[in-house]
């Protein structure tokens, strides 16, 4: 206790102290007289030591340098969520985070417009004491984030304050991978698997992609198999023909953007189908009418 109040932190309101080590990469702490061993100022062990700056950094980072005299805020179109500067208020920030990525795809997150994480130097003492209420819109037992007891307020931005960046939510693959960079929030096999269909929906198959390791675990690989055969033997026999290989490309789109609509639920503008300049060059050459040569006689 005595590095943690020299510190400025203040774990006393509600934070389970292991859980400073555990969300932080410092270890699991399996019981109160391991944890004693880590709160020893006496015990001068490196990985104590390390452990013990991870769980300063924690909250020196992630709060603004200043963790009890700031609050933070998650703002959406909706409007914001305040959260208190500790160790719960900062794990229930990461799971109404960790909601909209998993919703990112869904009605439940598009709705939200966009997401900004802000840290507050000034508020005000409405804005204080919502920040103390977040704690009922989150399950007791896990921090997870409960919507059917949300209340989004109003948040105008003051100066002196660091505004966060907007991430739009949008049924786009680099939408949701700027968010989740940004956030670091994990990402599911749900989201995995619209993330590849929007791209393949936008630029069609990777190539051999049923062989590639880093789709074993798409969920819908098995959809593209005959596709991706066909543009292998294409590739193959035809290496010339690439308007028979733009066919295939957006056959590959079309089905990317049925599986969307049909079994997730996203609907997405029609795609625009790769080849298009290349098909109709194509067709203007088969349809230009054939000169024919006039016998002139003198």
């Amino acid at each position: 206790m005595e590095f943690l109040s020299g510190n400025d932190l203040k774990p006393k309101y509600d934070y389970r102290l292991r859980e400073v080590f555990g969300c932080n990469g410092g270890g699991y702490i399996s019981d109160f007289a391991y944890l004693q061993t880590y709160m020893n100022p006496r015990v001068h062990d490196p990985a104590i030591e390390s452990s013990r700056r991870k769980a300063r950094n924690l909250f020196m980072d992630e709060n603004g340098g200043q963790p009890h005299l700031v609050l933070s805020s998650i703002r959406t179109a909706k409007g914001a969520v305040f959260f208190p500067p500790t160790g719960r208020g900062y794990l229930q920030r990461r799971a109404l985070l960790q909601y909209i990525a998993d919703r990112f795809f869904c009605a439940e997150g598009m709705e939200l417009g966009y997401v900004s994480k802000d840290i507050l130097y000034n508020y005000t003492g409405r804005e204080r004491e919502l920040s103390r209420r977040s704690v009922s819109m989150f399950s007791l037992e896990d921090h997870s984030f409960l919507p059917g007891k949300a209340r989004w307020s109003d948040c105008a931005t003051k100066e002196g304050n660091v505004i966060g960046n907007d991430f739009r939510i949008l049924p786009a693959a680099d939408a949701f991978r700027a968010f989740a960079e940004a956030f670091g929030v994990k990402v599911s096999q749900r989201n995995r698997n619209v993330g590849t269909l929007l791209r393949i929906a936008r630029e069609g198959c990777p190539i051999h992609m049923q062989h590639r390791k880093e789709y074993a675990d798409f969920s819908e690989l098995g959809s593209f198999a005959r596709l991706d055969q066909l543009m292998n033997t294409v590739r193959r026999k035809f290496p010339e023909d690439s308007e028979r290989f733009y066919r295939i490309q957006n056959r590959q789109q079309l089905l990317a953007r049925d599986i969307l609509r049909n079994k997730y639920g996203i609907t997405i503008p029609e795609p625009q189908l790769t080849g298009t300049s290349v098909r109709q060059k194509s067709s203007q050459v088969k349809n230009q009418p054939e000169k024919r040569k006039v016998l002139r006689i003198k």
